[in-house]
């Protein structure tokens, strides 16, 4: 979005919010965004970090024995919501002014909003393929290592690449009040990512496990056909988790200086 309003002569200020909890891969993104789109044109950018009760979004869960709940949204609200309000607020910023990246696919989640996608008829197709003719690499989808709306794939994502995050994400599941007896989620012990219930993340990563396991099996079978006896993998088979965090690391990583403002927002309970 932020590209197709600079091709056309946009001259404002971007908001990124970060919670605390973003992906890694997405930090990087917008550092590396910031460099080689922003800073060159003199456009200003703000990375906005918002806090309840002093703290970020994943230490605000483990001191409250919380999780991120799918079914009532409380950190959307606490931590990209009412901050982007209040923002908006404080500057006179009015809603119209706001452009936010609803492509034109989404258009059930537009509200009183500029949706500069939605005028342009741009969906996540054509989004890509704009990315992709300014020369920068399509980054992941943008969201919180804890987020309860991540797919299988996409918790295993974290589990492959990320450890240190997914161990963190696990312990802050298990760690987690009692369901309250709204029905949801089920009857565990304990709240859980999932929305219903079917499963903790600890079982998830048992999943994961015996699936590895699985596929090792597969390439170290393929290895010792093609004659590598397991020494050369990378070149004989492709690895099972590539290291797409060390890709961005080495391509666009930095210290990030340079940001024109970094705002805190402190919220309440």
């Amino acid at each position: 979005m932020v590209l197709g309003l600079l091709d056309r002569g946009w001259e404002g200020t971007v908001w990124w919010i970060d919670t605390g909890a973003e992906m890694p891969e997405s930090v990087l993104y917008v550092r590396m965004f910031y460099e080689r789109i922003l800073r060159p044109r003199g456009v200003r950018m703000w990375v906005i970090r918002p806090r309840l009760q002093g703290l970020a979004l994943p230490e605000y869960c483990e001191a409250k024995r919380l999780v991120p709940l799918a079914w009532r949204r409380w950190c959307t609200v606490g931590y990209k919501v009412l901050p982007g309000t209040r923002l908006a607020s404080e500057y006179n910023v009015e809603p119209h002014e706001q452009a936010l990246g609803i492509n034109a696919g989404e258009k059930r989640r537009m509200r009183e909003r500029w949706y500069p996608l939605v005028e342009w008829g741009w969906d996540k197709r054509r989004c890509i393929d704009e990315i992709r003719a300014h020369g920068l690499p399509v980054p992941i989808k943008s969201r919180c290592w804890c987020c309860p709306f991540q797919r299988v794939r996409e918790w295993r994502y974290i589990w492959s690449v990320h450890p240190g995050l997914w161990e963190r994400a696990v312990a802050m599941e298990e760690n987690s009040r009692p369901p309250t007896n709204s029905g949801r989620p089920g009857s565990r012990e304990h709240l859980t990512f999932d929305p219903h219930g079917r499963f903790t993340l600890r079982e998830l990563g048992e999943r994961f496990a015996g699936r590895r396991a699985r596929v090792d099996m597969i390439v170290s079978d393929a290895e010792e056909a093609a004659g590598c006896g397991g020494t050369q993998s990378g070149e004989c088979v492709a690895e099972v988790a590539p290291a797409i965090l060390r890709h961005y690391q080495y391509r666009f990583g930095g210290s990030g200086a340079g940001l024109v403002a970094e705002v805190q927002v402190d919220g309440e309970e």
